[in-house]
């Protein structure tokens, strides 16, 4: 993939971003980029949160497609970009939870589709359902993230903040990304995933 193709949605982006005068203006300039897949969904009326949430499901499918055509070692290690999408849905389940929202609310909050990849898809659907912190840690005892959340579950018990969770969430997340890097074969792979990074990275931004 040349730079060219690697950057032109990024590209197109911000040029539609600076060039627009609403929203409406915005969503038009983008519907010939990569994006259309995802703005085509946007359902009335237009907002400024559903299309950030289109830009983010579209970076997910770019990670799909990165992790899918990467050298095996490079997709274990790509695999964690789609893990900071779970992290971040179990934060927003966590925080919903909390404000009472409802299953479908809790739902609309998340995205599901690296849930898919990763196989977590019914696990996540299910802890949509809890109605207390305490339930989410039961629905995610078959998870890495179990001993974390009894941790955080005490905290917030005593204090009603869902903050130490998120902490520590975020703590089991970058010590996976950090195992995941030192267990990776030879210093070659580590230059390749770095070279796939910095194209993901550009690719968020």
């Amino acid at each position: 993939m040349n730079q060219t193709t690697l950057y032109s949605p990024v590209l197109a982006k911000i040029g539609a971003e600076r060039g627009s005068k609403n929203l409406s203006d915005l969503t038009a300039q983008l519907r010939d980029t990569s994006y259309q897949e995802q703005l085509v969904k946007i359902s009335l009326p237009l907002t400024s949160r559903k299309l950030e949430r289109s830009f983010r499901e579209n970076l997910i499918s770019t990670y799909l497609k990165i992790i899918k055509n990467s050298p095996k070692n490079a997709s274990k290690y790509l695999q964690l970009y789609l893990l900071r999408f779970e992290v971040e849905n179990i934060k927003a389940l966590i925080k919903a939870t909390n404000a009472k929202l409802s299953p479908e609310e809790k739902l609309n909050k998340i995205y599901l589709s690296p849930e898919d990849y990763l196989k977590n898809r019914s696990v996540m659907e299910e802890t949509a359902k809890a109605s207390t912190i305490k339930q989410i840690t039961k629905t995610l005892k078959k998870t890495d993230y179990v001993t974390t959340l009894n941790m955080g579950l005490q905290s917030y018990e005593e204090d009603g903040s869902t903050t130490c969770l998120d902490v520590l969430i975020d703590k089991t997340f970058y010590e996976k990304l950090h195992d995941t890097y030192e267990s990776l074969p030879q210093k070659e792979n580590h230059t390749h995933i770095s070279i796939q990074a910095q194209k993901m990275t550009a690719l968020h931004c």
